[in-house]
């Protein structure tokens, strides 16, 4: 994060299954290890926040059958947002309870997470509002699911 921009593009990586369905997508920025949210930055795919993402589709994922040895990388739309290391941030998504979401698996669901941690909790946690708390979870250093990429635009 030495460079500044203006912007932000996030990146998802899928290791497994034949579409993504998400509900809603969100950027969260709070304090350095805290867990008031300060802004929520909305999410989007194709300028929506509830895309369904066609993994089986050459044109989303070119290399096929989608797996681990052939991760596909899908670009999120750019968020307006500067990130700072001075704020943590955390990108929120949605998986709709659905078949298709069941064989779904995401690049970073391995025991050494880097410089990124995550986790996954039941329930849609988008809908938390400036002011609101983050929920938390014990075990908050596994490797993040899905987020592959970030990068200043």
């Amino acid at each position: 994060m030495g460079a500044s921009s203006a912007s932000t593009a996030l990146y998802l990586g899928f290791t497994g299954g034949s579409e993504a369905d998400i509900g809603n997508m969100v950027l969260y920025e709070v304090p350095r290890n805290g867990s008031t949210v300060l802004k929520v930055e909305k999410v989007t795919l194709g300028a929506s926040s509830s895309p369904s993402i066609v993994l089986t589709n050459t044109s989303t994922c070119p290399t096929q059958p989608v797996s681990v040895t052939n991760p596909c990388f899908v670009r999120l739309d750019t968020v307006k947002l500067a990130l700072s290391p001075l704020y943590d941030y955390y990108l929120t998504i949605y998986f709709t309870l659905d078949t298709n979401n069941e064989t779904i698996s995401g690049v970073g669901q391995v025991s050494s997470p880097g410089a990124l941690s995550g986790f996954s909790l039941y329930g849609d946690q988008t809908r938390v509002g400036v002011k609101g708390a983050l929920p938390t979870n014990e075990n908050s250093d596994a490797a993040p699911f899905f987020l592959a990429y970030i990068t200043n635009e």
